[in-house]
């Protein structure tokens, strides 16, 4: 399993709150719960998927398929997540090569 750095799921983390940040229409309690459910669904998911980010997506929209109906732009959401996942998989896979 390959290990991620911090600063690479903060980054998930922060594409996720720019787009809450965007919900006016949800009260602060309710993304606070949002945050939680978002950051407890990160982490497994990018373990269980070191090696694609489309697993990764799956598993995330199917645990917070209510969270990305809230998006006003739900498909570029899920495009500039795609994105960053994969350049974290890219990245990990890097680091994990053997020298030589």
């Amino acid at each position: 399993m390959a290990r991620y750095q911090h600063k690479d799921v903060e980054s998930i983390l922060k594409l996720f709150e720019l787009e809450l940040s965007t919900l006016n229409r949800l009260s602060r309690l309710e993304k606070m719960k949002i945050r939680k459910r978002v950051a407890n669904a990160i982490l497994p998911a990018l373990a269980a998927s070191n090696s694609e980010p489309d697993v990764f997506l799956n598993m995330v929209e199917n645990k917070l398929r209510d969270v990305f109906a809230l998006f006003f732009d739900g498909w570029g959401f899920r495009e500039r997540l795609h994105q960053r996942v994969n350049k974290i998989i890219k990245a990990s896979k890097i680091m994990l090569k053997p020298a030589g």
